[in-house]
């Protein structure tokens, strides 16, 4: 009796399974739990169960062989710190209440799934099903939003500038249609003649959205990855690519001194400008009184810090503002602020770490190298589009962020192996059933 039922908790019987669920607990994030549409909401019993089924799964099936291998030890480890100095950050935070609630969804969206992800998407076979669901959920996000904007919102008293079905604003939502082109990249360049067509159609479809948000921020992610696609080619488009790259760089901080001159607080746009301007000195003066473990995530407390701080630009009535808005528009600024010196460098080593064993993965590779390369497209649009607002507080970008990047740990651990579609070193270590 005792051998059946350990057979039915095999890595064989639980790995499907929980490649199923983390799919169910990215449609859950992205699509259903939005108050627009069923309103389940990412802090509910139901959200946690989503966020850890996938994972529970893996541990019923390979036990010991999840954290057995050596190779991807340094991964866990700076994963178990973070959760760590998450618990540390609530804990000496403005308001541990509502800190408490915004790292609970970070971790259950961003880290959890990204633990996942790297021990499930091992295999070609499994990417690819991962790569047809985030053409579904482009299918479906990009074609509701524009009907959304063709039906002019009713009922929305923002207006369409500034509201969205799945993520409550556009902004976010130009990071998930980015982040979510993975797969139809992966199509476009790597599959049939049909395949091809589709994952053109997406593409197109997704960037019709992303023409609907009128973002700036977007354009600029999508323009980043465009000049990274071309400098990955050979010929003259890649000098191109890289003479266009020199150029910008050198007009952007001219152009930014004779703009800045110009600006008018009584006109919107530039004072959107003025407002992200005056972020970068007041995160600084916040961040001086509390380096290492930060103020907390998402307190809502950040006008608490002006009784003592000098304004820099001619923002009015900034005090109401920051009250108002509690942000920095830059998740880096946010991250050092908010989570403090310590777990933000440990979250940049966890991320450079996976990179750095990605690319090493990519260079050694025979073929296939130009479609592995693409894999980083969205990471790139990710991380520009990061620079104009607090990014990863948004489940949705949590979520397909991390999964993406738990692929590309796990195609770098897989290596050579994954094309026999051998069973890797860890799974090998998982017990067999008599």
């Amino acid at each position: 009796m005792k051998k059946r039922l350990a057979g039915l908790f095999t890595a064989d019987r639980l790995d499907p399974l929980a490649l199923w669920a983390f799919l169910a607990s990215g449609i859950f994030t992205i699509i259903l739990s939005s108050p627009s549409v069923l309103g389940i909401g990412y802090y509910s019993r139901l959200g946690t169960w989503f966020y850890l089924t996938p994972w529970m799964l893996l541990c019923l099936g390979h036990g010991r062989g999840m954290i057995a291998d050596t190779r991807r030890r340094p991964e866990m480890i700076l994963m178990m710190v973070l959760i760590l100095l998450g618990v540390l950050n609530v804990i000496h935070s403005d308001n541990p209440s509502r800190s408490y609630w915004s790292m609970r969804v970070f971790l259950l969206s961003g880290v959890v799934p990204l633990w996942t992800s790297m021990l499930l998407l091992t295999r070609q076979r499994d990417r690819r099903v991962f790569d047809w669901f985030c053409c579904g959920c482009l299918a479906v996000v990009a074609s509701v939003e524009i009907v959304v904007v063709l039906a002019k919102c009713p009922g929305v008293p923002a207006g369409c500038g500034s509201y969205s079905l799945f993520t409550l604003h556009t902004i976010p939502l130009g990071t998930v249609l980015v982040l979510l082109s993975t797969g139809p990249l992966q199509f476009w360049v790597s599959g049939s003649p049909k395949l091809k067509r589709l994952g053109a159609g997406l593409l197109l479809l997704g960037f019709v959205d992303i023409l609907l948000t009128e973002k700036r921020g977007t354009f600029l992610a999508v323009g980043a990855m465009a000049l990274a696609s071309a400098l990955f080619r050979r010929g003259r488009v890649r000098f191109l690519g890289l003479a266009g790259l020199l150029a910008l760089g050198l007009l952007i901080p001219f152009r930014g001194i004779t703009a800045y001159r110009a600006l008018d607080p009584e006109i919107q746009s530039h004072f959107n400008i003025l407002y992200r301007m005056e972020m970068y000195p007041f995160a600084w003066h916040i961040y001086q009184k509390h380096p290492f473990l930060g103020i907390g995530l998402r307190p809502f407390t950040h006008e608490k810090y002006l009784s003592d701080y000098q304004q820099h630009t001619s923002v009015k009535n900034l005090g109401t503002w920051v009250q108002r808005l509690q942000t920095f528009d830059n998740m880096l600024l946010t991250a050092f602020v908010e989570l403090g010196t310590s777990m933000t460098l440990a979250y940049l080593g966890l991320v450079g770490y996976i990179l750095v064993a990605y690319f090493r993965h990519v260079r050694s590779m025979a073929v296939g190298r130009g479609e592995a390369l693409l894999r980083l497209l969205p990471l790139l649009g990710f991380a520009v589009h990061s620079l104009t607002y607090d990014s990863l507080v948004f489940p949705g970008v949590n979520w397909l962020f991390h999964a993406e990047l738990g692929m590309l740990a796990a195609m770098s651990w897989a290596g050579q192996q994954e094309a026999a579609d051998q069973p890797l070193p860890w799974k090998a270590l998982t017990p067999s059933v008599s």
